[in-house]
């Protein structure tokens, strides 16, 4: 069978059209091909995240470019400072927030979702009472994040060594994900609720040496385990449940601080 095809692509994001010509036939193929772009907040005084006004594919640049898509990486930054209200469910690649000074608010009953990574080194971040799920790394060096009241599911690592506020807003944490992933802290991390609910195949989140999570809620560890490099503690001053698929392999001391609290296994 003789066989010939050709490709043209149009623009980014753009379809692209196949033929082929073989026998018994000739046919067309019409796919469509999603390219990731950037997407820069542009908006100078406050505004909603679900408003193409806000949006240019370059810093500062004129607005007018999509929302925000799952395949985008979205920018924060020091050239337009306007606060934004996340109005309508958000699911993107990546959120970075570096040189911005505003507040970036999470609206009740909206949810966030993040493909690789956020990060933060400047600014506020306001979570709101729906789930954060960050299938990436969490990391925080500057600026105020006051998480969701809700869960922020976090399958990467998680790291604010330095600067930077974290606010717990009486919400859960959960580390889960397939991958062994890693904690380091600015020696103590107030959690609210902590859950470690790891997958089969990548059990552990290592504490760095030195470093201290600590609940002030419901410690829950329901799989995998936590690993000590040096000197590490997992500090519970409320409720502690462990289940049957908690590994007991963790080579972290657990620290009760309540005496009227009873571990539930």
């Amino acid at each position: 069978m003789f066989l010939k095809s050709r490709a043209k692509r149009f623009l980014s994001g753009k379809p692209i059209l196949f033929w082929c010509l073989g026998l018994p036939g000739l046919f067309f193929l019409l796919i469509s091909v999603v390219h990731a772009e950037n997407r820069y907040w542009v908006a100078s005084s406050s505004s909603n995240w679900n408003n193409t006004n806000n949006w240019s594919t370059v810093s500062a640049g004129s607005g007018g470019s999509s929302v925000p898509g799952s395949s985008d990486d979205v920018y924060f930054d020091s050239a337009r400072v306007g606060n934004c209200t996340i109005d309508a469910t958000v699911n993107v690649n990546s959120l970075s927030i570096s040189g911005y000074s505003g507040t970036i608010t999470q609206q009740t009953g909206i949810t966030v979702a993040i493909t690789t990574n956020f990060t933060q080194s400047s600014g506020i971040f306001s979570g709101g009472d729906s789930s954060i799920d960050i299938n990436g790394n969490f990391s925080l060096s500057g600026g105020t994040f006051t998480s969701t009241s809700g869960v922020l599911y976090l399958s990467g690592n998680w790291s604010h060594p330095s600067t930077g506020t974290f606010n717990n807003n009486n919400g859960t944490v959960t580390f889960d994900g397939s991958a062994y992933t890693s904690s380091d802290v600015n020696s103590t991390e107030t959690f609210y609720n902590l859950t470690l609910n790891k997958s089969n195949t990548a059990y552990y989140v290592t504490i760095a040496s030195g470093d201290t999570l600590k609940t002030t809620g419901a410690l829950s560890l329901t799989r995998g385990y936590f690993y000590a490099y040096g000197s590490n503690t997992l500090e519970a001053q409320g409720d502690v449940t462990v289940t049957a698929n908690y590994n007991t392999n963790s080579s972290v001391p657990l620290l009760f601080l309540a005496a009227t609290r009873k571990p539930s296994i």
